[in-house]
């Protein structure tokens, strides 16, 4: 076995372990990945282990689990939402849970936004056209699909820089650890490649293998690893949003309602809108209402998604050429789509384009929502729960109101998609309805007490210099999609770890 130093060890290649191996490369410290899956999107398998589901299949921990160098990179919708607080606490859902960090993640949300290059924040603010300011609108910023793989795009800095060693089709064997302190202390990971084995030696050690593999990687090794931590609360409370059609919707001929909904351009991002909303009951679940425009169904919206698909995934120029031809036939829709995109910056909505109101909302993390490690593989009990019927019956009404407002403003039509006379009936509705938003967080929650898995530094209770950096670490979803606190969250973590402030950072 070989022995390989470094400064850091990041598991996990895809877009959260990528920014953080280039942010460090690009700092001056040597890294190394190690990537469950094949360095190419070609050869990517089922991952392992498989789950079981008792209750209710988690789609998204399924689809969205994949292992591959670059992970969900290949995937991700490329948006970028600022959560409506900044605040470290309130970014991991910790806020009013006990005592506060109050660091603020301005500077580091700023940094992500730079670096992949938006001219402008995403924005919240009331809508004055909707009366009081009720209702509060916040944008997400969508990169384009040439730069929308962030992590591909993280991942070749890296391998440009003879700092950064990639890893793929690497199995965590095992951790060498100095129990010697109070804090343990890891020195090594053993890695077991497809023709050798290898000890990656390293300062700090970062999990950011997704929120299923980094609960799992921490229940296999918890006992090595710390005596500080309950393993029976591993892998506990975890949670996701639920995404749940409320309404069809058919938009008309109304210019200032196709302003407010149409995405509009701004630099090389798309920024579309929703709209955010809180319950006043219940546990408190925040969500947002956003308008679902079915592109994939109609053309030529659906042949442009698949152009930009093609380039986000590195096809071949011949790929590329043969996706433009199918546009050909489109050539009068593509004029008026182009008007409006140069002219009016907006994206041109067709008059008859299907159009979904959905309302996306905090799943409650319950106890009983569990990811457990067995000896035949990993279980993932997952389902509703009462706080979840509160919510969606007072966030449901919320929409309803909102829905109201724009139709007497703006003379749309709106078709509900459920009866929202009887409580039974929508509670129902929900439930058959309702779809997991690839947004799994929770199993590793940070926080200040004894029972918390992770301290504020998202470092492992009981040891000196492992790090979790994955909604894992969330108490709870929040009010977006979290890709961009994460990211935020990995540019902290380089800053302070090239800084030396955090345990194995630089002296």
């Amino acid at each position: 076995m070989t022995t390989t130093d470094c400064d850091v060890v990041v598991i996990g290649g895809g877009i959260v372990g990528a920014a953080i191996s280039a942010g460090l490369v690009r700092g001056g410290a040597r890294v190394a990945i190690v990537e469950r899956g094949p360095a190419e999107l070609a050869a990517q398998t089922v991952a392992m282990p498989r789950l079981d589901f008792p209750r209710r299949r988690h789609v998204g921990s399924e689809r969205a689990r994949n292992h591959v160098l670059g992970g969900n990179g290949h995937y991700w919708g490329g948006g970028l939402m600022r959560p409506p607080s900044l605040r470290l606490d309130d970014v991991l859902g910790h806020a009013g849970l006990g005592p506060t960090k109050d660091t603020d993640l301005e500077a580091h949300f700023a940094a992500v936004e730079r670096r992949y290059g938006l001219v402008d924040r995403p924005a919240r603010g009331p809508v004055p056209s909707l009366g009081d300011g009720a209702f509060v609108a916040a944008d997400i910023a969508v990169l384009p699909g040439r730069s929308r793989n962030v992590a591909r795009f993280e991942l070749d800095s890296v391998r440009r820089n003879p700092r950064g060693v990639i890893l793929p089709e690497a199995a965590i064997e095992g951790f060498e650890v100095d129990r010697s302190r109070p804090r343990r202390r890891v020195r090594a990971v053993l890695v077991r490649l497809p023709d050798s084995k290898v000890r990656l030696a390293a300062r700090a050690f970062v999990i950011a293998a997704g929120v299923v593999d980094s609960n799992l990687i921490v229940q296999q090794h918890a006992a090595v690893l710390s005596n500080a931590i309950d393993t029976a609360t591993l892998g506990t409370r975890l949670h996701d949003h639920w995404s749940v059609p409320i309404a069809r919707i058919h938009l008309g001929d109304d210019a200032a309602l196709h302003t407010l909904l149409a995405p509009r351009f701004r630099g090389r991002a798309i920024f579309g809108r929703h709209f955010e909303m809180q319950s006043a009951s219940g546990w408190g679940a925040r969500g947002f209402l956003h308008f679902t425009f079915s592109f994939d169904e109609a053309s030529p919206y659906r042949e442009i998604k698949r152009l930009m698909l093609l380039r986000q995934q590195g096809a071949r120029p011949a790929q590329l050429v043969a996706g433009a031809l199918s546009l050909l036939s489109r050539l009068l829709v593509l004029g008026r789509v182009g008007w409006e995109r140069w002219w009016r910056r907006r994206l041109y909505l067709a008059r008859d384009l299907a159009v979904t109101a959905t309302l996306d909302f905090e799943a409650f993390p319950h106890p009983t929502n569990s990811l457990r490690l067995t000896r035949e593989g990993a279980t993932f009990d997952w389902g509703f729960s009462a706080e979840d019927d509160v919510s969606f019956s007072e966030l449901a009404a919320q929409c309803r109101a909102l829905l109201a407002a724009l139709q007497n403003r703006h003379a749309m039509s709106v078709e509900p998609l459920y009866e929202c006379g009887s409580d039974d009936s929508a509670i129902a509705y929900f439930h058959r309805a309702a779809a997991d938003a690839f947004h799994l967080g929770g199993g590793l929650a940070a926080g200040y007490g004894a029972a918390d898995a992770l301290d504020g530094d998202l470092r492992l209770r009981g040891t000196d210099n492992l790090y979790v950096i994955s909604t894992a670490a969330f108490c709870r979803p929040g009010a977006v999609n979290p890709t961009h606190s994460l990211l935020a969250l990995a540019d902290r973590f380089v800053s302070e770890f090239l800084s030396g402030r955090l345990g194995g950072g630089a002296r």
